[in-house]
């Protein structure tokens, strides 16, 4: 990766642009940061910041049928986790320790903005802004280590690989690494160029939700087309299915709940003139409640169950459970308000009741401490002809990430002088 530092860089919004678009050049997939893990050392180095890198053994994180289903797809948890970064800046008096966050990931996604800083790894793209989230992170980082007369305690900087897998994601590595065991809070931002540059949408409770992925084989009779009676049909079995799924939400789920049952894919068949032997769809769940998403698996068994059996087939369910929803602690949502209500480059604060139905691995710190999760504007002036994230033509304005890193930065200073948390 090209990197420069010199003497004309002087304020930190050039430094934080500059550090984007070198990320932007280089994405690496999911625990294969190697490239990103090394600039980030370098940036932590020229910053005076102490920092360590991640090396976790990465054995028995996951089932087998979770690692068969990532290895299937191309991509597999190492046995060894080696990518990412926690860097540590401590003030002058002793106190809480808070933790910011950005993920490092990219996306097997071809680039198609035409952007002259255009990822030169060709296949691959920051299509979710975490290239934005690091060099926010980065700034943020320079920020606090030059105003260390106003920290009140311990901040920690995550550095987060694969946020977007494979299983188990970035998130739990970095848990498992032991290295922010003694963090009272963490908070995160995401970039959107679904919301306009300077202002700040904040989740009071509900973000993101649990994003589990089923693999369902659907077993029948081959037959030729013209004699289906000598057979049984996967394809109509599977059409069955499809359908009754979707009754589980209408009619099974209390329609006050939040949930979603999508299928991405149906594969079965071969030729026009014949049924074939088996169908497989590929789908994914989307909830809140723990316990409707427990039931909704078990309901969408009983159907395949029951269908197969009602015609003669037979079947493999395979559930591969992802992150868990991503829930704000309402009093840090409240919080982070406050904070940007006193940055004066943040136009307006939204606080949503309408959560994403998205997943992100940060999940899994909310689920054992205190903390936030951010929706940062980044879609210049107009959005509604502004790509969505994960799309190869999306393109982020520039001047949302030095507010972004300021963000950062006010919120682990306030959060540390707070008397109250």
């Amino acid at each position: 990766m090209k990197k420069r530092y010199d003497t004309m860089i002087e304020n930190y919004e050039e430094r934080i642009i500059e550090n984007r678009r070198n990320l932007h050049m280089c994405p690496e997939t999911g625990f294969n940061e190697y490239n990103t893990t090394k600039y980030i050392i370098e940036c932590l180095k020229q910053y005076g910041i102490e920092y360590e890198r991640i090396n976790v053994d990465a054995t028995g994180l996951v089932d087998d049928s979770t690692k068969q289903y990532f290895t299937r797809a191309g991509a597999s948890l190492p046995s060894r986790v080696t990518t990412g970064v926690v860097a540590t800046i401590s003030g002058i008096e002793s106190g809480k320790t808070v933790a910011i966050r950005g993920d490092i990931d990219g996306l097997n996604i071809p680039e198609e903005t035409g952007l002259e800083f255009s990822s030169k790894n060709e296949g691959y793209m920051h299509a979710c802004g975490h290239d934005c989230h690091t060099a926010m992170l980065l700034g943020a980082a320079k920020m606090l280590a030059d105003n260390k007369d106003k920290i009140k305690g311990t901040v920690k900087l995550i550095f987060q690989p694969a946020e977007e897998g494979p299983a188990p994601g970035g998130a739990r590595i970095v848990m498992e690494s032991g290295l922010i065991d003694d963090v009272d809070a963490i908070f995160g931002i995401h970039v959107t160029p679904n919301i306009p540059t300077g202002y700040i949408e904040i989740p009071n409770t509900e973000a993101m939700a649990a994003t589990d992925l089923f693999d369902i084989k659907i077993i029948g009779k081959g037959t030729h087309a013209m004699s289906p009676h000598l057979g049984i049909d996967p394809i109509y079995m599977a059409s069955i299915i499809i359908g009754q799924f979707q009754g589980i939400i209408g009619r099974e789920i209390d329609p006050i709940e939040k949930a979603l049952i999508s299928i991405g894919k149906i594969q079965g068949g071969t030729a026009f003139n014949a049924i074939p032997t088996e169908v497989n769809l590929l789908g994914t769940v989307r909830t809140f409640n723990e316990n409707i998403r427990n039931a909704i698996f078990n309901k969408m068994e009983n159907v395949v169950k029951g269908t197969t059996e009602m015609y003669g087939g037979s079947y493999e369910f395979t559930r591969l459970k992802g992150y868990s929803a991503t829930i704000n602690d309402k009093r840090m949502s409240m919080f982070v308000k406050k904070v940007c209500e006193g940055i004066k480059d943040i136009s307006g604060v939204t606080m949503s009741d309408v959560p994403k139905l998205g997943g992100e691995d940060f999940s899994h710190y909310l689920e054992t401490r205190q903390g936030a999760f951010i929706w940062l504007g980044c879609g210049g002036n107009e959005v509604s002809d502004k790509e969505c994230l994960h799309n190869s033509r999306m393109v982020v304005d520039e001047d949302s990430l030095i507010i972004g890193s300021k963000l950062y930065k006010e919120i682990a200073i306030e959060y540390l002088n707070k008397e109250d948390f």
